[in-house]
């Protein structure tokens, strides 16, 4: 039985969209312990959603990824701190999941240094789709300044 509908369990987390409340129950009763929600605060029953998580006894962290534009560094260097320093087994959410599958990929690539190819595959696992194009944007754009870097020499 699914916890969240269309979720994927994924190194040990469970990744997907927006929970419902009897959702979030389960997931409590799933013994899971920290839910990392990615959506902005600007976005609906982002406040209610921590109250519930935090009624079901779980931790509940919000990092705002505001679309395209919250694909950053430094959202990616937060959700990496929060996933290696939260109290687990992890959700990491947003309305439909792929801004999850999007900051993991990035993720990959910038902090745990695999190359562009590898962090799609990660995103894609992950649950990356309408955002696909944007990411694969970023990995080469960066990818391409890593390799021009690399090669300029000093004279």
């Amino acid at each position: 039985m699914k916890i969240i509908r269309n979720a994927i369990s994924y190194q040990g987390m469970l990744l997907g969209g927006r929970p419902t409340a009897q959702e979030f129950k389960k997931i409590s009763e799933g013994n899971y312990r920290t839910v990392i929600d990615l959506r902005s605060f600007a976005e609906t029953g982002v406040e209610d959603d921590r109250k519930l998580i935090e009624k079901f006894g779980m931790t509940a962290i919000n990092i705002e990824v505001a679309g395209a534009k919250g694909l950053t560094k430094e959202a990616a260097a937060l959700l990496h701190e929060a996933l290696s320093s939260a109290e687990g087994p992890i959700v990491v959410c947003c309305v439909s999941g792929n801004r999850v599958g999007a900051l993991l990929s990035l993720r990959a690539f910038w902090i745990q240094g695999k190359t562009a190819e590898e962090s799609m595959m990660v995103g894609k696992r992950a649950g990356l789709l309408g955002l696909e194009s944007t990411v694969r944007g970023i990995l080469e754009s960066d990818a391409e300044k890593e390799s021009g870097s690399a090669a300029q020499t000093d004279f």
